[in-house]
């Protein structure tokens, strides 16, 4: 290690042309052009002016460390993104904005999040086509690359509002291009020092701290490079940029009142998370216990995940295929036209809060495993799938008091899932009434249902619209042990018919109130004479 580094006397431009520069993600945002600093970037653009007139400018020492020929600055930051934006605006208000240059430029960048990586990057190959009339901020917002979510990015909200101060200072000055390389710092590699991120804190004392959520993203970023998860993906359909761009406007509608998502977003990854170990873990003290954490509010760390195995290449394409279905800039998309068999929006505000029962869980896998493993959503193949989950997890709910009976039904699921495009059929001719993961009496429930379903639209429509019932919820098992006739053929009018009179005893929430408690006096004299 060289104890005794040398300085250098560079302008922006010859810097970024011996280095890319990054400024690294355990940096804090870009805060120049934050509210309450319009005095620091009064005097410092006052002092960028002067150069004008050719009076030359040092901006003190910029130094840090140099990896695979990237700059990683450990102090400069500030001044370096500030003579980047200079540059940009001087070079698009002059007419300098060539290739060649465009070229250099994108060699400054961010990786403190991608959304500022992605706006600087495109901030240079799109730009806009400069009218001196608007605010350059407003020209950038109204372009069609722009993401309405990046204006919650804090170092891109702080870049537009520094772009429009150097629009206010050097609007109305020209030739002022050559005249940047009157601006210059000393700049001071490094070189191995091998700076941890602990260390690159305590030296760098305006740095701040990165969130949990801001942390887990950014590990999460790195575990699905080193995993090559996504190698041949197009760079806007990449993780990094959509859970900056598309799925941010989709949470920014969950957001809380300090205007944060974070939570949330972790959450749906903990949901996702408890669902892919179940699957994976065995079923014994240490199983339940995990599960239990997993679905209790206390944080967990990236390594923890890592450590129960819940990341694998599965969880994360599952993880962004659905998020993909699913985020709109109105928020939630969904596919069902009612929520008879699932309530999306119910699921989804269950996931984002990591506080789903059991039950839920089992209905959020069934939807979204349908959504990951679908290129386009049929409602009706979806609603039938949804039909039979729904009808299996009621029927069961009450047992589900425990992580066991939880992993059970889920595995059940799992070996339906390629069926789900004609699960009625399945259900029929296939699914064994043995099968682990449903109480008997309840999978032959289904399969008769089936089979009366696919004989004939009377029989369906008959079966459907009593299922429907608020208080049956897709029970109707006594229904059918009524409607067999004498040679043990279920009848489609005897069913409708006691259909009616269960319809006439029951209403959504239970048995219903009859005048001087008729029902139950009949339900006793009937008990009698039994």
């Amino acid at each position: 290690m060289n104890n005794n580094p040398t300085s250098e006397k560079l302008t922006f431009r010859e810097l970024i042309n011996k280095h890319k520069v990054e400024i690294p993600i355990i940096q804090r945002d870009y805060a120049q052009g934050r509210e309450g600093k319009a005095a620091i970037r009064t005097n410092f653009l006052n002092a960028l002016l002067e150069v004008i007139n050719d009076k030359k400018l040092e901006l003190d020492f910029v130094y840090g460390s140099v990896k695979n020929s990237v700059l990683q600055p450990l102090d400069g930051q500030q001044r370096l993104t500030t003579l980047f934006l200079l540059h940009w605006f001087v070079a698009l208000k002059e007419n300098q904005l060539d290739n060649t240059l465009k070229e250099l430029l994108t060699k400054f960048t961010y990786e403190t999040r991608t959304s500022s990586r992605e706006f600087c990057i495109d901030l240079i190959n799109k730009g806009v086509v400069y009218n001196e009339e608007k605010n350059i901020s407003e020209q950038i917002i109204d372009s069609s690359w722009f993401f309405l979510s990046w204006k919650r990015d804090p170092t891109i909200k702080s870049m537009l509002t520094m772009l429009d101060a150097i629009q206010q200072t050097f609007q109305n000055k020209t030739e002022v291009w050559d005249n940047l390389n009157n601006i210059s710092f000393h700049y001071i590699e490094l070189q191995n020092f091998g700076l941890s991120d602990d260390l690159y804190i305590k030296m760098n004392a305006r740095g701040k701290p990165l969130t949990d959520f801001e942390n887990f993203k950014a590990k999460f970023e790195q575990y699905v490079k080193q995993n090559n998860w996504e190698n041949s993906e197009n760079p806007t359909e990449s993780f990094s940029h959509q859970i900056d761009t598309v799925w941010t406007d989709l949470f920014w509608y969950y957001r809380n009142e300090e205007n944060v998502f974070d939570e949330q977003l972790l959450n749906f990854f903990r949901t996702l998370a408890l669902i892919n170990y179940t699957f994976k873990a065995k079923k014994d003290d240490k199983f339940r216990g995990i599960i239990d954490l997993l679905r209790s509010g206390q944080n967990l760390s990236f390594n923890q995940y890592l450590e129960l195995g819940c990341f694998d290449e599965d969880y994360f394409k599952t993880f962004k295929i659905v998020l993909n279905k699913i985020s709109d800039k109105n928020g939630l998309k969904t596919f069902l036209s009612n929520t008879t068999y699932a309530d999306e929006k119910e699921i989804f505000n269950g996931a984002i809060k990591n506080n789903l029962g059991y039950a839920e869980l089992l209905k959020l896998f069934a939807l979204y495993q349908h959504f990951s493993n679908e290129k386009d959503i049929d409602e009706v193949n979806l609603q039938n799938w949804m039909r039979i989950v729904r009808n299996l997890v009621e029927a069961h709910r009450l047992y589900y008091d425990n992580a066991n009976t939880f992993a059970d039904s889920l595995v059940f699921f799992s070996k339906l899932i390629p069926y789900r495009n004609n699960i009625v059929e399945y259900f029929r001719d296939t699914v064994n009434p043995e099968d682990k993961g449903f109480p008997k009496f309840i999978i032959e429930e289904e399969k008769l249902k089936a089979n009366l379903i696919l004989q004939n639209d009377d029989w369906k429509n008959a079966i459907i619209e009593i299922e429907n019932h608020g208080y049956f919820n897709g029970q109707i098992g006594f229904i059918l042990d009524w409607c067999k006739d004498e040679n043990g053929i279920y009848n489609t009018d005897k069913f409708k018919e006691y259909a009616e009179k269960a319809k006439a005893v029951f209403s959504n929430d239970g048995l219903k109130n009859f005048e001087n408690f008729l029902f139950e006096r009949a339900l006793l004299a009937q008990e009698i004479i039994c």
